[in-house]
């Protein structure tokens, strides 16, 4: 009796999990964490309190922000991470901007009493962060899983994964038998640029290509010997596949990628080299962030972007490259 009522409330969590599957993230909670531990999620700080005393600006805003648990110095600092948490749209420009003023960065030139103008936009970041109420946000997004060995047959993660205190967020689209895909939000889309570029590979070499040179723009990409990323592949020469012979559904990547849709095309109609580019962004996501955050940092007396932040930013966070193709 007990062992069959047991089982049937396992049942019956494994069902509420799977429909809980539905939301973009999913937390591991470390151990001796239990899912009513505040700790994910923790505003306790501002006790209601919506401003502070100009005087202590800097330092009231420096102790808030640190105590947001979810949020670690590494996210803080990381635009993709911040993205890969699914935040709200008004957090993530806010906690980059908090970053960038606690570390001083971008300091406006010859300011009368800077202490004082610093205090005043730091008042300012502090009550919008106070405003900032997370809790739906964490409610509607997040699933959290205390055992790993209770999770659904169909979860997958990546080699090594998951590590108990780790946020995961869900793959940007369902793949067919491969059930529930997690990636680790602190290299979600670096992951996602990886593996895009080896769909792509595929898809030219199937297209025919000869030859594919894969490089960074500019340098902005480096190795692990200091040598700027460049990767090259050769093939021999053979007939061009018939159009009706690509399976276009077994690329996952093709119909969010109107570039490569271009490509084949135009392969069709005797392409024989091109050269185009392809980034980090998956459907313009982080250059959305970039262009909220300059607005953000505009009302900040104390802090002045440098001409051409944005185009510098976007080549920090989002990593280019250059694709060169010849086809037989």
């Amino acid at each position: 009796m007990f062992r069959n009522k047991h089982q049937k409330v396992s049942v019956n969590a494994q069902e509420a999990l799977k429909q809980s599957l539905s939301k973009p993230l999913l937390y591991v909670l470390a151990h001796g964490e239990t899912s009513s531990d505040p700790r994910q999620i923790n505003q306790a700080i501002f006790n209601g309190q919506t401003d502070v005393a100009i005087a202590r600006g800097e330092l009231e805003l420096r102790k808030a922000i640190q105590s947001l648990a979810f949020i670690s110095e590494a996210s803080i600092n990381s635009l993709p991470i911040l993205t890969a948490l699914s935040l709200p749209g008004a957090a993530i420009p806010l906690f980059w901007t908090i970053h960038t003023f606690l570390q001083q960065q971008y300091e406006k030139p010859g300011l009368d009493n800077p202490v004082n103008r610093r205090n005043h936009d730091a008042r300012l970041l502090f009550k919008q962060l106070a405003q900032l109420n997370l809790a739906p946000w964490y409610t509607q997004s997040v699933t959290q899983v205390a055992a790993l060995g209770n999770l659904p047959a169909e979860v997958h993660f990546p080699p090594e994964h998951p590590i108990p205190g780790q946020m995961y967020r869900h793959y940007p689209y369902s793949i067919k038998d491969k059930g529930h895909l997690y990636y680790p939000v602190s290299n979600y889309f670096s992951m996602l640029f990886e593996e895009r570029e080896q769909e792509l590979i595929t898809l030219l070499s199937d297209l025919g290509a000869t030859k594919i040179v894969i490089e960074s723009v500019s340098g902005d990409e480096t190795t692990a010997d200091g040598e700027g990323y460049r990767k090259v592949f050769e093939y021999d020469p053979r007939p061009l596949t018939a159009p009706n012979a690509i399976n276009v559904k077994g690329y996952h990547w093709l119909a969010y990628e109107p570039t490569w849709q271009s490509v084949v095309n135009e392969r069709f109609r005797e392409l024989r080299s091109i050269e185009f580019k392809f980034d980090m962004d998956v459907m313009g996501v982080l250059k959305t962030q970039i262009q909220s955050i300059d607005q953000l940092m505009s009302e900040l007396d104390s802090m002045l972007l440098p001409a051409g932040y944005q185009e510098a930013l976007c080549k920090q966070v989002i990593k280019t490259r250059r694709i060169q193709v010849q086809f037989g």
